[in-house]
């Protein structure tokens, strides 16, 4: 028996030795990714003047802060059609060196700045409580799948979907990040409650919790415990910003992310990233300092954006007419009386998209 144990000790000694030089290897690995992550991420020039609006303006959408409504109650009339670049979904589809390409607005995060001329590009995000903005990315995907309970079951609702989609050729939910990874996800799950409460010998539980009515939907405890809801919402901002979502146009933003999800100390480095191109920003703003922050956003961008827009008219008097109209309007206004009405009237919304159910 002693000559066992004399045997099999050494052997289990070299074995815990081996599982621990395992794991510090794989910290070691993963520490090596996400330090070579972050010193390409800060090696870029930054510019002389991080506070003059350049020739492209890129909005980092940020989902559920209200980003909707600077698009429609400022950009969308401070910029004319023309101007805008083509809408980006899911990557970049289009060439934004071209020179009437002033004004992109997108979901996708700060990897997009890669496609983009970097010198020429003013970037501008609004940020929001990381627990109100889960919240509401909760309420929001189930709001949007619950529109396709009206089909009789989930193959149904799915190619009924796929359809619309084809003969109207518009822009779906679905189509835009991080919903069309939160909607499908959250559509099968109402549909299979559905059938279970079908066969339910007993009522529906009542519960005066909205977050927890588990015989209608999934319950928010569960939803953010969730690997789906851990990789997108989890961090979301943070990682947009830093360019590192699932959506990403960097090659190493999985293996990143992934090194950060299990080594969690490994995280500060992509918070020191995200929190370096914040400071380079044109603007950010903050949902729950609504007016004070759309107010900043006239008189920053919208002043900035007025300018540029007169100058361009006055070196290129053949503009269209509607463009035209805009810009009389502009000269005759003081622009801060202008956009100072414009914040007074604003109301937070979010996330447009067409949803297909709802056709």
């Amino acid at each position: 028996m002693d000559l066992a144990v004399k045997f099999f000790l050494p052997l289990l000694l070299l074995g815990l030795v081996a599982v621990t030089f395992s794991q510090d290897d794989g910290y070691g690995q993963c520490e090596r990714t996400v330090m070579e992550w972050k010193s390409a991420a800060l090696d870029v020039d930054v510019k002389e003047d991080k506070h003059k609006l350049q020739e492209l303006l890129f909005f980092l959408h940020v989902p559920r802060t209200g980003g909707r409504s600077y698009f429609h109650c400022f950009l969308k009339k401070l910029y004319p059609n023309a101007l805008e670049c083509p809408h980006s979904y899911d990557k970049l589809r289009f060439d934004p060196r071209k020179p009437n390409c002033r004004l992109l607005v997108t979901h996708d995060d700060y990897s997009m700045m890669t496609k983009l001329p970097r010198k020429k590009t003013s970037v501008v995000t609004i940020l929001r409580n990381p627990t109100d903005r889960v919240f509401s990315t909760y309420e929001f995907s189930i709001e949007v799948a619950a529109r396709f309970l009206i089909y009789p079951n989930l193959t149904s609702a799915v190619r009924m979907a796929s359809r619309i989609r084809k003969k109207t050729n518009s822009v779906s939910t679905l189509d835009i990040w991080p919903w069309k990874y939160l909607v499908p996800w959250m559509r099968e799950d109402l549909f299979s409650r559905r059938d279970v409460r079908k066969f339910k010998e007993h009522n529906v539980t009542k519960s005066s919790d909205s977050y927890n009515v588990e015989d209608m939907a999934m319950p928010l405890h569960k939803y953010i415990k969730d690997p789906v809801a851990q990789d997108i919402i989890h961090n979301g901002a943070t990682f947009q910003v830093a360019g590192l979502t699932n959506n990403s146009c960097h090659a190493e933003s999985h293996e990143v992310r992934h090194c950060v999800h299990k080594y969690r100390s490994l995280g500060t480095h992509v918070l020191e990233v995200a929190r370096k191109r914040l400071d380079d920003m044109l603007y950010v703003g903050l949902t729950e300092d609504h007016k004070e922050s759309a107010t900043m956003f006239g008189n920053v961008v919208g002043s900035q954006v007025i300018s540029q827009l007169m100058e361009k008219s006055d070196k290129e008097p053949a503009v269209n007419s509607k463009q035209g109209q805009n810009l009389h309007i502009l000269k005759s206004l003081p622009s801060s009386i202008h956009l100072n009405r414009t914040t007074e009237n604003m109301n937070i919304e979010d996330d447009g998209g067409q949803a297909d159910a709802s056709v």
